[in-house]
């Protein structure tokens, strides 16, 4: 009889457990919203990040005429671009044979060895890359800093 209590309480918790699987459409939707949550997050950063950025130019140069406004645009879309080109090009192994070629040739003034071929540490950038919902918003919001600092360098020159 104790024998059979306890295959009864195991039976019960597996029925539990399957009860609480999702089904595809709950499943998309709680993607979805994870994915809007992260993009969410993403954006504030990055907007933070660029006022930060934008402060600091303003702060750094000290002129507020109308040139000085197209200066701090100017500078806070290319920082911003900047970053987000890093990311991208970090995750399409563009400068990889640099990276680990530098990682190499320092290690071997030091006398020592690396632990990971150039395949290894390739093959790990491409299997862990930087995912998109963390460099495409800075792309856009190094794309809401480019709008204004062209438009008011078009009303400075002229």
């Amino acid at each position: 009889m104790n024998k059979d209590t306890k295959e009864d309480f195991l039976i019960e918790e597996k029925k539990a457990k399957k009860s609480k699987h999702l089904t595809t459409e709950e499943q998309l939707r709680k993607e979805k919203t994870l994915r809007n949550k992260r993009c969410f997050i993403s954006f504030t950063i990055n907007i933070m990040l660029s006022l930060g950025c934008f402060f600091f130019v303003m702060g750094w140069q000290m002129r507020f005429d109308l040139m000085g406004f197209a200066n701090i645009f100017s500078v806070t879309f290319l920082m911003m671009f900047f970053i987000a080109w890093i990311f991208f090009v970090y995750n399409k192994n563009i400068l990889s044979p640099f990276l680990h070629g530098m990682k190499v040739f320092g290690l071997m003034l030091v006398g020592k060895r690396t632990k990971e071929s150039y395949y290894e540490y390739s093959q790990k950038i491409a299997q862990n890359p930087i995912p998109k919902y963390i460099y495409v918003p800075t792309f856009i919001v190094s794309l809401i800093y480019f709008i204004p600092a062209v438009i008011l360098v078009i009303l400075a020159s002229l």
